[in-house]
């Protein structure tokens, strides 16, 4: 909670426009659980309340030139890795190579899911403007959301990357 507000803090004063920070888990018993699966709970809602809490503040808050911060500020929430969507026999889960992340703020189109698996737990191709799965579209990786970030952040992608954005949720 003190390093949210010291972020929002930061971003307010207009002394930086990125912010990292790491969340430990519920009572810092860590996100990895390969065993009793039931703590996710715990993480999630205590995570999801200080987005909540997050968002509402920079709601409330002025940026340096007056504007209020949440039309300036992307949140994004990620992790190195992804858990495989079923459990295991411990009611654990076990590392995957998909992941998710959370985009909201500004500069997103909200309300929608991108992305799927199939039926054997694979991410399936999409189409990078509609976000619609797509056959013979893209399958997403990190860099596409690398370069999503950049798009958002006035940064042309393809001085760094060869991946492209995921336009669908960009807003216009």
């Amino acid at each position: 909670r003190d390093r949210l507000d010291l972020a929002v803090d930061v971003l307010e004063r207009g002394l930086t426009r990125c912010v990292t920070l790491g969340y430990e888990g519920w009572q810092g018993l860590s996100w990895d659980t390969h065993a009793a699966g039931f703590l996710q709970s715990f993480h999630l809602n205590e995570l999801f309340g200080e987005l909540q809490r997050t968002m509402n503040k920079l709601q409330q808050t002025s940026n340096y030139s007056g504007g209020r911060l949440l039309d300036e500020v992307t949140v994004v929430v990620v992790s190195e890795m992804g858990r495989f969507p079923q459990y295991n026999n411990r009611n654990g889960k076990e590392h995957w190579t998909y992941t998710s992340a959370l985009v909201m703020g500004s500069g997103i189109r909200g309300g929608q899911t991108i992305g799927q698996f199939d039926s054997n737990c694979f991410g399936q191709s999409i189409d990078l403007q509609s976000g619609e799965l797509d056959s013979n579209g893209t399958k997403l990786l990190p860099g596409n959301l690398g370069a999503t970030l950049l798009t958002l952040g006035d940064v042309n992608p393809q001085k760094y990357t060869d991946a492209l954005p995921i336009q669908a949720i960009i807003s216009s």
